[in-house]
């Protein structure tokens, strides 16, 4: 019987009118979605305001599924038609005499929703779909990913797996055709994009995942479900970030001291080990937030107890109180597994609520209501003895399809899973009484997790430029399914063979990522071994990072409102430009700074910039897009890029141009702040919450600055190969200061810096918070 479809053939000559030739924006569109129905053979059309269209493919064919005999079918002919509340609701023939198909399409806004249900549904296992796909059409989603991130080519497993690479599956695509996909639903699913080899979806189980026959140059889904239900979303790719993250849950907005350093060991002798952490890391002026406690710690070595080893740890609570006083919170790691194979588990657990897994410990059923029960005050009495955050590992281990949970088949809790471990954390969190957006880090997570947790890793890569890459790929993705909160184990986790040229480019990349967290099996949990070089050049990452904050976390609070991730692929934000979708390993740190981490060995970086200005931190180059350039990259640097007349808040800790340096652990010191101005010819406005408002402007011989509501020290750089003729803060001309010891005894006063950016900076102290700068160029 041949391959049941439903084709989604967006025309070629619409693509164009989707986009500009650069960044698109995330505008509503000003009127909603249309869509007429062809009878026989059953199609759909839905028309975009835009001018965009999906509709049904050419073939004959329809809405199909597949039953217990491992049968495919199809729906036919259109019986009846009626409108229901947004919508229509049409009842359709299949080839099974016995058995038709009701198909609701409702608008819900700007998009439209469209449901399958088979009457009866007895014996259907599987739902199918498929899309139609153009030439030159590039797909990104999918959830956090650790390969390429163009989907096209590529087959993808919707299950949440370890083993399969999958520990933040979400179902939802989008098209650079200008639509975005996504399943409400969390069954398990495959999604094979056009051209890909089908047999690479990963089974990660007792059954396989829905299987795809052939290669095709369609778009192929199968959901593991008698019904369907899925949302089509219409505009470029960040409305329909936009639009999947509002529909999934918007991320919380973290703590502020969840983007400082966060150091642990693989394994932790006793407390000792934590303050020896700690102490070298202020002895080496390396800024640091957090000690993380790794497992094992718990009683025995075991995992389930929540109990501290009374040999290696007899005072957690002096042990917290103590790191406290040294300056830096604890993290704890936990999990919802239950003892090692040596060990007993704990008797509070029912057995039937104990589910064996490949690591030699039981994963938690957490459907199971006496087993949360007890799960959830355990996690609350550890927070009682001072644990100020939770790295939550494990929740993507077990392969549920072939066990009943108390909650109900393990099919129906596979993709769930992670997003009830991440529940039990926040309902710990709240009957302990803190803040909603408790520092975390989940390895694994579900749709609805980020609105539920505050942040996330992707863990267990190996400590090369092959673990390097997949870091930024999972990155990127991640941010795309509403994880943007996110970081990576610095240097990789088995990291044992860890160079030192990996280790500082990791963190080079570390150090734009909103989490910033080093540890592993290896040198890079005691990298002061690796020698004083790499500790000044991982220092200076971690500097960086601390410096970008105010814009890091800026972008983690739009985040909450815009559903845009703080780390964006290039295609996202220009998504007709071919070449954006090619250097998926360059990085958008919101919408103005590209970063271009180097990720293979040598002292040069291929970096190619989009269409626009762009500024070259560290070079003070002014350099032109689109253009790829061979970029001399030693390995103190990091390419960073500022696009030309944009500016960005910047908390610089150098030169020292103020009498009080920065304490090395300070995010922010009161009454102090920055930002960075690249110039070009025009006016932009930028505000922070602590810095105030700045408008900026240029007409290619004079740059002014205008400030309000800034802090008392307030410290800008103006980037670029500038060369001042004159310098006037409040109407008065002020001479260029000989030095940095120099400008420090200066009430204000400006300065040609080198490093670690190239430009002018401005000392400024507002008077009320007011102050205006002119600089006149030769």
């Amino acid at each position: 019987m041949g391959r049941p479809v439903v084709r989604v053939a967006v025309a070629a000559a619409t693509l164009l009118l989707c986009f500009s030739a650069g960044r698109g924006n995330t505008s509503t569109p000003a009127s909603t979605v249309t869509w007429t129905a062809q009878a026989a053979p059953f199609r759909l059309t839905f028309t975009n305001p835009g001018g965009a269209t999906v509709g049904e493919g050419s073939r004959s064919g329809g809405l199909g599924y597949m039953t217990s005999d491992g049968s495919h079918h199809v729906v036919s002919r259109l019986l009846a038609t009626r409108r229901v509340n947004g919508g229509d609701e049409y009842t359709v023939a299949t080839d099974e005499p016995t058995r038709t198909a009701v198909l609701d399409v409702v608008r819900v806004g700007h998009e439209v929703d469209v449901s399958l249900v088979l009457r009866p549904a007895t014996g259907v296992t599987a739902t199918l779909e498929e899309f139609a796909a153009v030439r030159g059409e590039h797909f990104l989603g999918g959830g956090e990913r650790y390969g390429p991130l163009d989907l096209r080519g590529q087959a993808l497993a919707i299950k949440t797996s370890y083993e399969c690479g999958n520990s933040m599956p979400a179902p939802f695509f989008l098209s650079s055709a200008g639509y975005g996909v996504a399943l409400e639903s969390s069954a398990i699913a495959s999604i094979a994009f056009p051209d890909a080899d089908p047999t690479t979806v990963c089974a990660g189980g007792s059954e396989p995942i829905c299987p795809f026959t052939t290669a095709r140059a369609e778009i192929q889904l199968c959901l593991k479900a008698p019904s369907l239900e899925y949302r089509i979303f219409f505009g470029n790719p960040e409305r329909v970030v936009s639009a999947y993250t509002a529909l999934t849950g918007r991320p919380l907005v973290p703590q502020p001291s969840e983007l400082e350093l966060i150091k642990w060991r693989d394994v932790v002798g006793g407390a000792d080990d934590l303050y020896q952490d700690a102490d070298e890391f202020h002895r080496l002026g390396i800024p640091i937030g957090w000690i993380l406690l790794d497992n094992p710690w718990e009683t025995g070595l075991c995992y389930g107890t929540m109990s501290f080893d009374a040999g290696r740890f007899p005072d957690p609570a002096g042990m917290i109180r103590t790191l406290h006083r040294m300056g830096v919170r604890l993290m704890l790691w936990v999990s919802p597994l239950v003892r090692r194979q040596w060990c007993s588990p704990p008797s509070s657990y029912s057995p039937s609520a104990l589910l064996a897994n490949s690591s030699n410990a039981f994963t938690l059923d957490l459907t199971d209501p006496a087993a949360y029960a007890t799960f959830v005050p355990r996690l609350r009495a550890l927070l009682a003895l001072g644990v100020d955050g939770f790295k939550a590992d494990r929740g993507d281990e077990f392969d549920f399809e072939s066990q009943a949970l108390a909650g109900g088949p393990g099919a129906t809790v596979q993709n769930t899973y992670p997003l009830l471990f991440a529940q039990a954390v926040a309902q710990a969190v709240h009957a302990a009484g803190r803040n909603k957006s408790f520092p975390t880090i989940f390895r694994a997570a579900a749709p609805g997790s980020a609105s539920t947790v505050s942040g996330f890793w992707g863990g267990d890569q190996e400590g090369s430029f092959a673990g390097l890459r997949q870091a930024i790929h999972a990155g990127l993705s991640a941010g795309l399914a509403g994880y943007s909160t996110w970081g990576s184990d610095t240097g990789g986790y088995a990291s044992g063979n860890l160079t030192r040229e990996v280790f500082v480019r990791w963190a080079q990349f570390s150090a734009v990522s909103p989490i910033f967290e080093v540890g592993g099996i290896g040198e890079n949990s005691t990298p002061w071994e690796l020698g004083p070089p790499t500790v000044a050049q991982f220092r200076d990452a971690v500097v960086l990072h601390y410096e970008l904050f105010p814009y890091l976390y800026a972008l983690a609070r739009r985040a909450r409102f815009g559903g845009l991730p703080v780390l964006r692929p290039l295609a996202l934000a220009y998504p007709s430009d071919p070449r954006a979708w090619s250097h998926d390993l360059e990085v958008l740190v919101g919408s103005n700074v590209l970063a271009v981490p180097v990720t293979a060995p040598g002292a040069r970086a291929n970096v190619y910039l989009p269409g626009g200005t762009w500024v070259d931190l560290a070079t003070g180059r002014t350099v032109h897009g689109p253009r790829s350039l061979a970029r001399p990259t030693p390995l103190d640097q990091l390419p960073l890029y500022l696009q030309a007349g944009n500016v960005i808040p910047f908390a610089a800790r150098s030169p020292e141009i103020w009498p009080k340096a920065w304490p090395i652990d300070a995010l922010t010191i009161p009454e102090r702040g920055g930002w960075i101005y690249a110039p070009r010819p025009g006016r932009t406005v930028a505000s922070n919450r602590r810095f105030g408002r700045v408008a900026a402007s240029s007409d290619g011989s004079t740059i002014d600055l205008r400030l309000r509501g800034a802090p008392a020290e307030t410290q800008v750089l103006v980037a670029g190969s500038l060369l001042p003729r004159a310098v006037a803060i409040d109407g008065r001309t002020v001479p260029k200061a000989s030095s940095a010891a120099a400008l420090r005894s200066e009430p204000s006063g400006w300065l040609p810096v080198q490093r670690p950016f190239r430009g002018v900076v401005l000392k400024l102290e507002p008077a009320h918070g007011t102050t205006a700068v002119r600089i006149t160029l030769p």
